[in-house]
């Protein structure tokens, strides 16, 4: 393969590299022949011919009155963002099969559900058979430390149930926070598939219960629903399952396929809803010091040995437009870099290459603008902004604002000099930050916004100070003001907006 084939087959892997937000948790088990990720004290085996979780099951041997099961998906769901106390979307569809043998009329039984709960409480607590449905027990009953939401079918009246056949939601109690009478009898030995789903919005959990294979028309279905917030009763993480129980009946409780999917959504926008603001910042220092590590990737030398020619080559990959809207988070903050269309390889060696200059005004370094030379100190000016941007809450050029805040950059080292670096910081805080990790972030972007490129840290310098491993830098108290002699430089302005310098503009002027 040629160098540059093999350039391009590793711009690609970057580029799509840069887009690989995971949002989502699906898993789909058809019938249960396949019980991979599924844990549980609950058995496997065939119901009606189809491999099913026999929650409770009545034909191995030994005593199985008063018994308890619970089957789960053995990986830990995301339900909410602990930074954006964003929650999930969730849907979950499974079908079920609740049958009573003749001899058990009259006997105790329980009841199928589906729950939530921690990865601390994925078995059932003792003496919870019966009416407990394996969830709860007299001492946990009640209890908000049981972080447990649950969709119960249950099949015997208890002191505490409507009647002996209904659905119900529960939320750390056997007793439902709503409940609906199912029109014919659970414990049937029909087959029923049942919906639970969550809008995170609306706070809405909603069930679903109908036969299988009819459509849910009056009469012939159960529609339940009961509004909770389901990030002030469940952790962060949670295990998703079945719990089943028995009493002096033995009837068979078998869950014959499931299929659950969830979706965490992250939207930011620079005028997000009001009191998100501390959000917004906290994540992006985050995202600030992955993205440190991305340019990292992306600008730091990309190594290839040719060992027939015996020589060694090695490139960097200058982005040439790192700004604001080109860093994507997804739900955890990770920071991405995308719009690959300007990046640029260069010869390490040389440390520049003369290109036609092409980027987004405010984020283009002073020398290249007027060089028409990129290279990893003007991706690394250009992260300096960015990180000026975040800290401050505010465009990197304001035309309308008075003359000393027009250039975002200028006006914080102003404040810097005079001491007085916080009066930058986003109003919108209202001072409810980390004074030590705003400094840090406001101070380490002047310094890759130096208007020398000389003085500008390389990015392992500045990961170190963001992670508070090496000092702040001590700059001037006054932003410098360097030299340049222009040489002929056609610029390309990401805004569409071309410029071409004149002879007489290529005179040496200063940068201010």
């Amino acid at each position: 393969m040629d160098y540059e084939s093999s350039y391009s087959l590793l711009f690609l892997c970057v580029f799509f590299c840069c887009f690989s937000c995971t949002f989502s948790v699906k898993f789909s088990y058809p019938n249960f022949l396949d019980y991979n990720n599924i844990s549980g004290t609950a058995s496997r085996g065939q119901v009606d011919s189809v491999w099913s979780i026999r929650l409770t099951d009545n034909q191995i041997g030994g005593d199985v009155f008063d018994a308890t099961g619970r089957a789960y998906y053995s990986q830990p769901i995301q339900l909410w963002d602990p930074i954006t106390n964003v929650t999930t979307d969730f849907t979950t569809s499974f079908e079920f099969i609740m049958r009573a043998r003749p001899e058990d009329s009259n006997s105790t039984s329980g009841g199928i559900a589906f729950f939530i709960t921690s990865e601390d409480s994925v078995d059932s607590p003792g003496n919870s058979s019966a009416g407990w449905l394996g969830l709860f027990n007299e001492t946990t009953d009640g209890n908000p430390s049981n972080q447990m939401v649950a969709v119960e079918f249950d099949s015997w009246q208890d002191t505490w149930d409507p009647n002996d056949n209904h659905v119900g939601i529960n939320v750390n109690s056997i007793v439902s926070k709503a409940n609906e009478t199912f029109k014919d009898p659970l414990i049937s030995g029909d087959i029923m598939v049942a919906t639970v789903s969550y809008d995170s919005t609306s706070e809405n959990l909603s069930v679903l219960l109908k036969y299988i294979d009819v459509p849910p028309i009056a009469n012939q279905h159960l529609n339940l629903t009961h509004n909770v917030k389901l990030r002030n009763v469940l952790p962060e993480k949670v295990i998703v399952g079945f719990s089943a129980s028995t009493g002096r009946a033995i009837p068979v409780q078998a869950i014959r396929n499931w299929n659950f999917s969830s979706t965490l959504d992250l939207f930011l926008t620079q005028n997000g809803a009001k009191g998100n603001s501390k959000m917004w910042l906290v994540g992006l220092i985050i995202g600030v010091v992955l993205l440190v590590v991305g340019i990292s990737f992306g600008s730091y030398c990309i190594l290839w040995r040719n060992t027939k020619r015996k020589q060694e080559w090695e490139q960097c990959v200058v982005h040439r437009d790192i700004k604001s809207s080109n860093v994507m988070l997804d739900s955890n903050f990770n920071a991405k870099l995308g719009d690959f269309g300007l990046a640029r390889f260069v010869d390490h060696e040389l440390g520049s290459q003369t290109t036609v200059v092409a980027g987004t005004m405010g984020y283009m370094a002073p020398e290249y603008l007027i060089t028409s030379k990129a290279n990893k100190e003007s991706d690394v000016f250009s992260f300096g902004v960015v990180a000026l941007e975040i800290a401050c809450g505010r465009r990197v050029v304001e035309p309308k604002a008075e003359e000393l805040k027009i250039s975002l950059v200028n006006w914080v080292w102003e404040l810097y000099g005079k001491g007085r670096l916080l009066e930058a910081v986003d109003e919108t805080l209202n001072g409810d930050y980390d004074i030590d990790e705003m400094t840090c972030l406001m101070t380490t972007g002047l310094w890759c916004a130096h208007p020398d490129h000389t003085l500008r840290p390389s990015i392992r310098q500045a990961i170190k100070v963001l992670n508070f491993e090496a000092p702040l830098p001590s700059l001037s108290s006054q932003m410098p003001v360097p030299m340049y002699s222009y040489a002929p430089a056609r610029i390309t302005i990401a805004n569409q907006v071309s410029i071409t310098l004149t002879s007489e503009e290529r005179s040496t002027h200063s940068i201010n």
